[in-house]
């Protein structure tokens, strides 16, 4: 929330040359730094997510990794990367959003948000797992959701600036294991002599379905969000690149 409302105090929105321009003096001339912090901040979450046991801690260590995502797109300069923090934003909600949800279902249907001791999901509550598997495929930024689109954006913005930040695409790849990790041991597994059956209800599974409709509809009409943002970053990256000394 907080990079949310910053995001329009760093592109001057009002008339006045250069002393406009000086408001965001400051972002654009300790813009690595910001970037600095937001690839610290992904690979903090994503290696401190790697043990977690209890999934709602694990989410939340996801939902900081992303939000290094965010960071790094904003400071990029271009409008690859601007664009793509944005996107990100919109794609982070929905699918961080959705695994909150399920991780507050799992407990309530097992009693527990350990992932050691969760077993058989497919077999006790087969609907909750199958959200549990297209969340996770969300948040891991798999291609079939815009969250791909979105992560991919901001990988790209980095590396046009400096060939060295392509080191983040590790960060997704750290994701992806520690997911498979906890679909195997909570969904795949063989469930316990005395599993307890519970299933999501029909209005709960559609609430849940929903989280991942713009998902979709992003990933094949991504326009609808890149139309939006798309202006936004071009003067951010204009004044960028004025900032920077070069031309604009």
């Amino acid at each position: 929330m907080s990079l949310y409302t910053a995001l329009p105090r760093i592109v001057p929105a009002c008339d006045g040359g250069s002393t406009a321009l000086d408001q965001g003096s400051f972002w654009f001339q300790y813009a690595w730094i910001f970037i600095l912090i937001g690839i610290i901040t992904m690979f903090y979450g994503a290696i401190v997510a790697l043990v977690q046991t209890d999934i709602k801690k694990m989410i939340a260590l996801t939902s900081v990794s992303h939000m290094g995502f965010v960071l790094v797109g904003a400071f990029t300069g271009t409008i690859f990367g601007i664009s793509g923090s944005v996107f990100q934003m919109f794609t982070h909600a929905a699918a961080v959003g959705l695994m909150f949800m399920l991780s507050g279902y799992l407990h309530k249907a097992t009693g527990t948000r350990n992932i050691t001791v969760i077993k058989g999901l497919k077999f006790s509550s087969p609907r909750l797992a199958t959200l549990l598997i297209l969340g996770s495929m969300a948040a891991m930024c798999i291609p079939i959701f815009s969250s791909f689109i979105s992560e991919y954006m901001v990988i790209v913005g980095a590396i046009q600036i400096n060939p060295i930040y392509a080191l983040i695409v590790a960060v997704p790849a750290i994701t992806v294991g520690y997911f498979l990790w906890m679909l195997r041991r909570v969904v795949m597994s063989d469930p316990k002599s005395n599993v307890k059956k519970w299933d999501l209800s029909n209005v709960s599974t559609i609430a849940l379905v929903l989280y991942l409709v713009p998902l979709v509809l992003t990933l094949i009409a991504p326009w609808l969000i890149l139309d939006v943002v798309n202006p936004f970053s071009t003067v951010y990256a204009a004044n960028f690149r004025l900032m920077s000394g070069g031309a604009a």
